[in-house]
């Protein structure tokens, strides 16, 4: 049936609604559609959970290099401590906004 109608659109397109019932990459494209549900069925969720996990750690990955990349090239000002106990006391005393 597959091999009868190479090139069959992905089940549910709007170039596989197009074509009319009796069209055998119609019925091509379900059989190849069921065939993918019956492989993903009973491993999808462990596979897409997965796909998740990779793609969340990519992000922190490149979230990560680039806060590094950011802090080569930005040095940190870093307040003296005596400045730093000034700010305090403003903040304590109210002379902060």
């Amino acid at each position: 049936m597959i091999a009868r109608a190479p090139g069959a659109p992905s089940y549910g397109s709007p170039e596989w609604c197009a074509l009319p019932e009796s069209s055998p990459a119609k019925v091509a494209a379900v059989v190849i559609a069921a065939e993918s549900w019956a492989r993903d069925g009973d491993e999808l969720e462990e596979r897409l959970r997965h796909e998740v996990l990779a793609l969340s750690r990519a992000n922190k990955q490149a979230e990560d290099g680039e806060y590094v990349a950011q802090m080569n090239t930005s040095p940190i000002r870093r307040p003296a401590p005596a400045e730093l106990e000034a700010e305090f006391w403003e903040w304590i005393r109210g002379d902060v906004a």
